[in-house]
């Protein structure tokens, strides 16, 4: 403990590469949790470590020399016209390189976007690191992750167009919450909710989505949620975290993971594409009594897919299920979505949409996978058709 409170409070780049690469990434590959490495181990890793970014630190230092002596030379017209374009483009590969070597120090989330308990206990104290808690907020004040700001299922549903509410929220109302989440560009931000039920997944996985639309894409959820980082009894507090607000500015808008209305009445009529709902039966069969629904049924040619079928209880708490049982329960013997075709999603409010995106498009692999947001609720108030009761084929 004594070697790691030094590296973290040295200011020089050195320490980064120090916590990031090393001590972590040795770690993690080795295949065990950094806490069960013994300190005379841990020594002897950020010693490596520390020889290692420090030569990093001093290529750096030569490299701004070399670049600052082509300048002056270039300046007093030491160097003639063709040598000069050699330097310039000797100099376009080196800022390349050190731009890729750069990002090898970043903070990757894993490619299908899902981190267990041990990722996140081995990578918590990274600076990169943004943990967001989505339960309700009386829960995170009794006991949250360690580090973990608080923002629950509601900031993620903040937009509105006229009657129909619970749309995303607004790259403004995006920026102001990433903003004080301490959230920079360089941020891998890891969503987690209960794990308490089938459903609650969808929580975090609407924090996930609303991010990935605005582009950040450096994104994870927790498998096994709250539950199961305290059974596993991980670090906790109760306290709030200190955040350093960021200037993050939102400019990017992911177009292809959203549907819009017109995308659903034309998908209604072409075989190419595909719609499932996210609800259960009762939803899908219009037998329920949901006031804010103007008419009750479903979207002609919706699949019955409910996001509940794609996560399995321990007992204790609840995690995905695994990627090829995901896409048996997709495909459902030829009875359910084609995983190779667009799909759009809907359910009422595109809550349970968004979980069933995050499974379809991470667990099942598909490419082409958008949230129709308005769902029902707005679907309903228009004059598009509608089904209820069993379907017909």
């Amino acid at each position: 403990m004594g070697c790691r409170h030094v590296w973290h409070t040295h200011p020089s780049l050195l320490i980064l590469h120090l916590k990031v690469i090393i001590t972590l990434g040795v770690a993690d590959s080795l295949g065990h949790n950094i806490s069960d490495t013994k300190p005379i181990n841990l020594f002897f890793i950020s010693i490596i470590s520390a020889f290692t970014g420090y030569c990093f630190c001093i290529l750096c230092i030569l490299l701004l020399d070399i670049y600052t002596m082509i300048l002056v030379n270039i300046a007093r017209g030491k160097i003639s016209m063709e040598e000069r374009d050699k330097m310039r483009n000797l100099m376009k590969k080196t800022a390349v390189m050190m731009a890729a070597t750069t990002m090898m120090f970043a903070l990757e989330a894993p490619v299908d976007h899902i981190v267990s308990t041990d990722w996140l206990a081995q990578n918590m104290n990274d600076k990169n690191l943004v943990i967001i808690d989505t339960r309700e907020a009386k829960a995170y004040k009794k006991g949250h992750v360690k580090g973990a700001v608080s923002y629950p299922r509601e900031t993620y549903f903040q937009g509105k167009l006229g009657t129909v509410v619970e749309l995303p929220s607004t790259p403004g109302q995006m920026q102001e919450m990433l903003q004080n989440a301490g959230v920079t560009d360089d941020s891998a931000i890891v969503f987690y909710s209960g794990g308490e039920n089938s459903v609650d997944f969808a929580d975090a996985a609407s924090g996930l989505w609303n991010s990935w639309i605005y582009g950040l894409q450096n994104v994870a959820l927790l498998n096994g949620g709250y539950a199961k980082w305290i059974y596993e009894k991980r670090a906790t507090n109760s306290r709030l975290p200190t955040t350093t607000e960021s200037d993050i500015e939102l400019e990017t808008y992911d177009k292809s993971a959203v549907a819009s209305i017109n995308d659903i009445f034309e998908a209604i009529y072409d075989e190419d594409k595909q719609i499932a709902d996210a609800r259960v039966g009762k939803f899908y069969r219009g037998e329920d009594r949901r006031e804010d629904l103007a008419r009750h049924g479903r979207i002609p040619t919706a699949k019955l897919t409910p996001m509940i079928r794609y996560v399995k209880s321990s007992g204790k708490y609840f995690e995905f299920l695994d990627k090829n049982k995901t896409k048996e329960i997709l495909y459902n013997n030829g009875y359910g979505v084609e995983l190779d075709k667009p799909l759009n999603l809907y359910c009422n409010s595109g809550h349970k949409t968004r979980g069933l995106w995050f499974v379809a498009k991470f667990l099942g692999g598909m490419k082409d996978v958008k949230v129709y947001d308005g769902g029902i609720i707005e679907y309903s108030r228009s004059n598009m058709p509608m089904e209820a009761g069993e379907p017909m084929d």
